[in-house]
């Protein structure tokens, strides 16, 4: 949330790392990480896990030249030299194993984020309905008139 990322995609996100962290057997990758990486850091690293998950969804390998440099960090945390392809070839692997950790462990540890974020939404939804209704004097509701 802190990263400002959409809810869903962060979800993927965590579960490729612990995906990561239970292929390469070393059971604190994600806590050696979280706590001493940068904002900038994280948020690069996710760009790379978004790359990744959106090249192990597609069935064919995309015809683009894939560069060994393309996963920097992911090949740091990792300390090897993994590309693009080593995912595509194990998509199914990736896919099954994401797909594991979301349901095993992110869903139940993420429930109440995902709860407050769908809450906020809706609020904000609302405010905009009745902003288009009423115009555009309306003072949202979770803002005391002070911080307007």
């Amino acid at each position: 949330m802190g990263l400002g990322r959409e809810a869903f995609q962060s979800i993927n996100v965590m579960a490729f790392l612990m995906w990561i962290e239970w292929m390469s057997k070393d059971g604190n990758l994600v806590a050696n990480i979280l706590p001493h990486w940068s904002d900038i850091m994280l948020n690069n690293l996710a760009d790379e896990v978004v790359v990744i998950l959106n090249f192990v969804e597609s069935s064919h390998y995309p015809n683009v030249y894939v560069h060994e440099s393309n996963l920097p960090l992911i090949q740091h945390i990792l300390r090897r030299n993994v590309t693009l392809q080593f995912f595509h070839e194990k998509r199914l692997e990736v896919i099954n194993g994401i797909t594991k950790f979301i349901n095993d462990v992110c869903v139940r540890a993420f429930t109440d984020i995902i709860e407050q974020l769908n809450y906020h939404r809706a609020m904000k939804e609302q405010e905009l309905y009745l902003a288009n209704i009423h115009g555009a004097d309306v003072i949202p509701t979770h803002l005391h008139p002070k911080e307007v």
